[in-house]
C-alpha cells in the first residue's frame, strides 16, 4: 500500500496568511520530481507549471478594463477581447523570452485580431499598457 501526496514539493519559501474571511497558502520553489529506474528504462515523473501569474497594482488608475487573450496556446492567430470603461489609448507589446519586442501597436475596445503566424514557436510575454501603466500581463505560447 502506497500513500500519495497530492501536491508534494520542495520549497524555497512560502507561508500561510490568515484573515477574518479565511486563509491562503503559497509556496515558491521546485515541484517534487520522482525518479524511477528499471532494468530497461528510466522514468522521471513530475509536474510542469505552464502558467505564470503576475499581479500589478492598478488601484490608482481610473476606469476599468477587462482583457482576455485566447486561444492559448495558439498556432498563429489570437484574439484579444477588450472591455474598457474609458476612452484611454491602449497599447500592446509582445516580447520573446530574450526580452526583444516582437510585436507592438494600438488596440481597440472590442475584439482585436492578432496575426502571429510569422512568429517562431516559443513562449512570449504579452503586455497591455494604458496611460503608461501596465494593466495586463500574460504568457502566450505559440506552437
Amino acid at each position: 500500500m502506497h500513500a500519495w501526496n497530492a501536491q508534494q514539493s520542495i520549497n524555497a519559501a512560502g507561508t500561510t496568511v490568515t484573515g477574518v474571511d479565511g486563509q491562503i497558502s503559497f509556496s515558491v520553489g521546485q515541484v517534487f520530481v520522482a525518479y524511477q529506474q528499471g532494468a530497461d528504462a528510466n522514468i522521471q515523473e513530475g509536474v510542469q507549471q505552464a502558467y505564470t501569474i503576475i499581479t500589478n497594482s492598478t488601484s490608482n488608475i481610473p476606469g476599468k478594463t477587462d482583457i482576455t487573450l485566447y486561444p492559448n496556446p495558439t498556432a498563429g492567430v489570437a484574439y484579444l477581447a477588450v472591455n474598457s470603461t474609458t476612452e484611454d489609448l491602449l497599447k500592446i507589446e509582445i516580447f520573446d523570452m530574450q526580452g526583444k519586442m516582437q510585436f507592438g501597436g494600438k488596440i481597440q475596445n472590442g475584439i482585436n485580431l492578432l496575426q502571429l503566424k510569422d512568429l517562431p514557436s516559443g513562449i512570449y510575454m504579452v503586455y497591455i499598457n494604458r496611460n503608461n501603466y501596465k494593466i495586463f500581463t500574460q504568457k502566450l505560447i505559440k506552437i
